[in-house]
């Protein structure tokens, strides 16, 4: 039934990944993370293993063949019972009962899974616990994705994107000193790129532009950070890029309730756009976060408080 295995050849094919982040080492918030280049050795399986592996394969093959015997037996016991019973409804004078069960599928021989209304995982991200999310959301392309996926998270709709720039222009001009020398190294003229993006779609001028150039796009480095502290919630941003690290921004503002601990809001950038991961929130309570970036330290020493990271 199964033919003999001789002549098999495995061959080792390792997949490695080469991660190259920036000298500095991000802070922990969960623990303190660090990346390994891949070295797996992968063991080869031995002739004695291939056998066992053949013996299983026939043995677990006649079990299945019996199975469908053994089936198929008890149809033919059916049917003869069930051609007994016309006979005798025939010789009565009676109407015989002609319906007869379906044939066995395949989940006689395999049966499904019981279905659930538990959503379907999916993978999105290497850095995202599997069970923790069903897959991404749609967010429109037109140089506004990632204010848009801010505002499906934050207002319950993607065309409230303006409100968010609003949000954010407001509270970067309250604290431009701060901004300026945490974020943009003290160079105003970085500040007024940072400004002229906020501004884009939100001024007499600009209202009307339904879509922008990269010019006006999203700067994940400084908007992440900006927009976590408009909004008092931490930013996760994912990136299918494997050259760069998963971050999460904290927000330097502290929320005026001390007992609200938000699900921090994601941003997933997928080559020049902007998504957002959908999670389930009952399952990421005990997930790991992404790491912090140093200056968030800086930060914190700027403003004259401690910075307290949780280490477990």
């Amino acid at each position: 039934m199964v033919s003999n295995i001789n002549n098999i050849n495995l061959s080792k094919n390792i997949s490695k990944e080469i991660l190259d982040v920036s000298n500095q080492n991000p802070i922990g918030l969960a623990d303190e993370r660090s990346i390994h280049l891949l070295n797996i050795q992968v063991k080869q399986f031995t002739n004695d293993d291939i056998e066992h592996m053949a013996e299983d394969t026939e043995n677990g093959t006649n079990d299945i063949m019996q199975h469908i015997m053994n089936i198929k037996s008890n149809e033919v016991k059916k049917d003869k019972a069930e051609e007994n019973k016309v006979e005798e409804a025939g010789v009565k004078g009676e109407k015989p009962n002609l319906k007869r069960k379906p044939e066995n599928d395949l989940d006689d021989l395999w049966p499904t899974v019981k279905k659930t209304n538990r959503k379907k995982t999916s993978f999105v991200h290497p850095d995202i616990p599997t069970e923790c999310s069903v897959g991404l959301k749609t967010i429109k392309s037109d140089g506004y994705c990632s204010y848009r996926a801010l505002a499906l998270q934050l207002h319950g709709n993607q065309i409230q994107y303006t409100k968010v720039k609003q949000t954010m222009l407001s509270h970067l001009d309250a604290n431009y000193e701060f901004y300026r020398d945490i974020l943009c190294n003290g160079h105003d003229n970085i500040m007024n790129r940072v400004i002229n993006r906020l501004e884009f779609s939100i001024t007499p001028e600009t209202a009307q532009h339904t879509s922008c150039s990269s010019d006006y796009w999203f700067d994940a480095l400084r908007d992440s950070q900006i927009a976590a502290d408009a909004y008092t919630t931490p930013i996760a941003v994912f990136t299918d890029n494997t050259y760069w690290k998963s971050v999460l921004y904290l927000p330097f503002t502290i929320p005026s309730d001390t007992n609200r601990h938000p699900q921090p809001l994601n941003l997933f950038h997928c080559s020049n756009h902007f998504s957002v991961v959908d999670f389930i929130p009952s399952r990421t309570r005990h997930m790991e976060w992404p790491s912090v970036r140093p200056y968030h330290k800086a930060g914190w020493d700027f403003l004259g408080l401690a910075a307290d990271y949780k280490t477990t």
